[in-house]
């Protein structure tokens, strides 16, 4: 994407590169870590250009997390990233996006699974960790998948399972990490923790159940999170805190449990203790994602920040427990994604990755620290975010909607193909616009004045109804019919308005109607002809 010229956006940021992969952005006279970020989506100057988009072409709903960007059949090179999608109808799908645009061979995979996906993850989950697996959570089971590049007849992909686990509770997320390792846990194969809707924690070390956990005080489930560095989860409780529970604890209640032969005369292998949180922090609303990243400014190099994003503010908070940042919001968002800065990167202005926020109406805003950096809008409001190389550009934006839809994008300048010409292209000329306005009017003058008068020749109509009804010997009107009853003769006399003989009206119906209980005897009348000229009238 081309490099723009510095402008300011909003009043408290100012937007210095237009794609994620900036190696630098400075704030914009010294915005402080307390002015609120300007998130109004009319505000944006720019919108998300698509390089390549797909969809799905029918009506799966999808969750947020059953989305990720991996080297998925582990090809390497430049060129390896791919993206894996699940629905909650049970589909999985794998893209290998090459060129600008979608072609049909970008679909590498499309394949029934038979069970809702919930979420996505991609590790070193088989023996040895060297290759990349696909970790696939359903409600009530965990598969590891291997994706397999076929060459014989013509390129195509497999998914072969690596081991499943079947779950006791209906899951609800899962995070991954060499759990134990600590710091030093660069290498080796990864393990998976998968959360219940119960708040029951499992941990399984590849085809093995390590052990099952319930944590206190628990009433719905929140994001899941691993940090390496600390060896401990955190997660988000129904009392508005985040909690974070070290992985020591978590085994040292197994060994517990383990010695004393279960808790209240269990055995072992069936005692499901439950654990408190070593630390937790109240943040006082809903938590939407959390992530791991260096974040906030001059953080020391052994140091990461655990980024919360809340309903209405964003937090940065310390491994070890306390707000070391926090910053109001004006969006309802939806998702967050965490990408490296780049080398280059100035530390004094912000950490070493940036953070892009995705509200509800599709409002992307990147920020760096307290400073809002870039801001542009997605023509789809995406549910997901990643950050990765395709198509040989660094630092391209890939997103998921709700319905399925895939798309990377950049956030570029790119003039917009729709452009509407200048209106003042030529001199007006006041005189002839005056002379058209008189000449509409008296159109529309003549047009509602014509078929306003009394047409020259009518007929007219009276009725003569008597006060009484007819006497007895002229009765039996209705008899004929089968009814008796009182009757009432109605006259009724035309005549036309013309002034000689020769005005006259021809085949002249007269309609006769009545409301109940009376009925008339002949309800049309066909008259032939009505002369004028001063006649008699017509009875």
């Amino acid at each position: 994407p081309a490099r723009p010229q510095r402008r300011r956006q909003g009043g408290d940021a100012c937007a210095s590169t237009s794609a994620p992969f900036a190696q630098r952005s400075e704030g914009c006279n010294g915005s402080s870590p307390r002015v609120r970020a300007t998130t109004d989506t009319a505000m944006s100057l720019f919108k998300a250009r698509d390089w390549w988009a797909a969809t799905t072409g029918s009506e799966e709903e999808f969750a947020p997390t059953a989305f990720c960007v991996a080297d998925l059949d582990n090809q390497g090179g430049p060129h390896s990233a791919k993206i894996a999608s699940g629905s909650l109808n049970g589909l999985l799908r794998i893209y290998h996006p090459r060129q600008r645009d979608y072609k049909a061979e970008d679909l590498l995979l499309e394949q029934r699974l038979d069970h809702p996906v919930i979420q996505l993850v991609a590790g070193a989950f088989v023996p040895g960790g060297e290759r990349t697996a696909l970790a696939v959570l359903h409600p009530r089971r965990l598969s590891v998948y291997e994706v397999h590049s076929q060459s014989s007849l013509g390129t195509y992909h497999t998914l072969a399972k690596v081991f499943e686990h079947q779950l006791d509770r209906n899951a609800f997320n899962m995070t991954h990490g060499r759990f134990g390792a600590g710091a030093q846990g660069t290498a080796g194969r990864e393990s998976i923790c998968v959360q219940s809707i119960d708040g029951t924690i499992t941990v399984f070390e590849g085809e093995s159940l390590a052990f099952t956990r319930v944590l206190n005080n628990f009433l719905i489930p929140g994001p899941w999170l691993f940090s390496q560095r600390m060896d401990c989860f955190y997660t988000f409780s129904s009392t508005f805190e985040v909690c974070c529970f070290k992985h020591a604890s978590l085994t040292l209640a197994q060994s517990d449990d383990a010695a004393g032969g279960g808790r209240d005369g269990q055995p072992a292998a069936q005692s499901q203790r439950k654990v408190s949180p070593d630390w937790s922090v109240v943040v006082g609303e809903h938590v939407v994602d959390m992530r791991m990243a260096r974040f906030t400014k001059n953080l020391p190099p052994n140091q990461m920040d655990v980024v919360v994003l809340g309903l209405q503010t964003l937090y940065a908070l310390r491994e070890g427990g306390g707000i070391r940042f926090q910053r109001r919001l004006d969006m309802q968002p939806s998702c967050l994604c965490v990408y490296n800065a780049g080398s280059g990167v100035d530390l004094s202005t912000g950490g070493q990755d940036n953070l892009i926020v995705c509200s509800a109406t599709g409002a992307m805003m990147i920020f760096r620290e307290a400073t809002l950096i870039w801001s542009a809008r997605h023509e789809r409001p995406p549910i997901a975010l990643a950050v990765s190389p395709f198509g040989a550009v660094q630092g391209m934006i890939c997103s998921m909607t709700e319905r399925g839809a895939v798309s990377i994008s950049y956030l570029g300048t790119d003039p917009p193909t729709n452009a509407v010409g200048g209106t003042h292209e030529k001199d007006l000329d006041y005189d002839q616009m005056d002379e058209e306005h008189r000449r509409l009017l008296h159109r529309i003058r003549e047009a509602t004045t014509v078929g306003m008068g009394e047409p020259d020749d009518f007929i007219n109509l009276r009725a003569q109804v008597p006060p009484s009804c007819d006497p007895p010997e002229e009765r039996g009107i209705g008899e004929d019919a089968g009814h008796s009853g009182l009757s009432c003769t109605v006259r009724i006399s035309l005549s036309h308005s013309g002034a000689t003989s020769r005005d006259k009206a021809e085949n002249v119906t007269l309609s006769v109607s009545c409301t109940e209980p009376f009925f008339v005897t002949q309800d049309a009348i066909e008259v032939p002809v009505v002369y004028g000229g001063g006649r008699t009238p017509l009875v």
